[in-house]
């Protein structure tokens, strides 16, 4: 008689928004090496967007943990394809999901202070809520020395009022962001706000209002997919002075 193995698939999903991760759940355990940067994953429908996201295998769950909120009420798909369980079967079929984040919160939140790019010598955020009907006033406050908000140096709920004092940060640049939020239900990001703390934030200085992953150079080769070339072609910016360079590093990082 035939051995008869049951099919290779996922029996539940699961998402916790406040927590920007989506759980798998399958039938069998998983083989962790069976596990790329495209096995799992999540885009805005609108956009095209990919969302960055650690991939992890735990038994048999699939867990992702998004890099950053996705946006209220906006559709997304979820891609999951290409997985083995721990006897080397492949999952049956590709799931694609769709998934939206759903949101009940209309408030839209707008910084009133301080103004962009302005010189800080105590730290006080203030804001306005434009609501409909009752406002929430429930919020979330984030402030980042980046502007992509990768490295939040003050992530804090404020309940009851528009205004949040901050202590014990370091001197530098930084920038300002808030939301509506209440629970696992949250509205949309502020406007971003930059601005300078310090006793030399008066000082004048260059200040750059561009993402900080701005393409400069540009890799003119290639390396086939998960092999580490012995060299790389490089072609620089026009407008960039090579003379200054000392080095160049390059880093893997996934998106």
């Amino acid at each position: 008689m035939a051995d008869i193995q049951a099919t290779f698939n996922i029996n539940e999903l699961q998402i916790d928004k406040l927590n920007k991760s989506i759980t798998l759940y399958f039938n069998y355990d998983i083989d962790p090496e069976s596990i790329t940067e495209d096995s799992a994953y999540l885009f805005n429908k609108l956009t095209r967007a990919r969302a960055t996201a650690q991939v992890t295998a735990v038994e048999s769950t699939i867990i992702i943990e998004l890099d950053q909120w996705p946006t209220p009420n906006q559709e997304y798909i979820l891609q999951v394809q290409g997985i083995k369980n721990i006897m080397g079967t492949e999952l049956s079929s590709g799931l694609s999901r769709r998934i939206t984040f759903t949101s009940t919160i209309t408030s839209e939140i707008a910084i009133t202070h301080p103004m962009n790019f302005e010189a800080l010598e105590e730290i006080e955020i203030t804001w306005d809520e434009v609501y409909i009907g009752t406002p929430l006033n429930k919020y979330k406050l984030q402030i980042s020395d980046d502007n992509a908000f990768y490295n939040i140096v003050v992530d804090t709920d404020v309940i009851g009022q528009r205004s949040a004092e901050l202590q014990n940060i370091s001197n530098g640049q930084y920038y300002a962001r808030c939301r509506a939020q209440d629970g696992e239900e949250y509205g949309k990001w502020s406007e971003t706000v930059t601005f300078r703390f310090g006793p030399e934030a008066h000082e004048p200085i260059e200040v750059w209002d561009e993402p900080i992953f701005v393409e400069e150079l540009l890799v003119m080769s290639t390396p086939e997919n998960g092999v580490t070339p012995d060299k790389f072609i490089i072609e620089f910016d026009s407008a960039i002075d090579i003379d200054s360079i000392e080095n160049i590093t390059i880093t893997r990082r996934d998106i």
